[in-house]
């Protein structure tokens, strides 16, 4: 993860093993709840999760992390928060969390998004997916991490 343009939070994160985390904007309910048991399995481990946290369930998964002790690293597909969100503040004032952008603009775009996931695809040790159909925009990042994604 070198070509962060910005970010607050701990840097040194970006060196740990890290796992990024996946989903569409629509899953199952079977999915959902394999989401969030997979979210409460990894909450308190060493490992770093990455993720844009831009879908709804992308957001739960995110709850779940920040009432556990695992080191975070939001990757936004748009500038960086002028504010600090209230919920990742303590995660941030204890050092383990990382929010950090790598598009400049003022708004997240389908193409800021879909380079952000690839960006955070190109650099995690281990990548996890919600069930994706192929109507996913996420299919083809699933595609092209076929032997490594883990798919929920």
């Amino acid at each position: 993860m070198t070509n962060l343009i910005r970010s607050v939070g701990d840097s040194t994160l970006v060196q740990q093993s890290k796992t990024s985390f996946f989903a569409s904007t629509s899953l199952q309910s079977d999915v959902v709840m394999r989401c969030y048991d997979w979210a409460t399995t990894v909450r308190n481990n060493n490992g770093c999760i990455v993720s844009g946290f831009s879908s709804p369930m992308e957001r739960d998964v995110l709850h779940f992390l920040l009432k556990g002790s695992c080191p975070i690293v939001i990757v936004l597909a748009r500038r960086l928060y002028h504010v600090i969100p209230e919920e990742c503040r303590p995660a941030v004032d204890q050092g383990r969390m990382l929010i950090a952008y790598t598009c400049n603009q003022q708004r997240q775009s389908h193409r800021s998004a879909m380079a952000r996931n690839q960006y955070i695809a190109d650099t995690c040790d281990r990548l996890v997916f919600a069930s994706i159909t192929e109507q996913s925009s996420l299919y083809p990042l699933t595609q092209l991490f076929m032997g490594q994604a883990e798919i929920l």
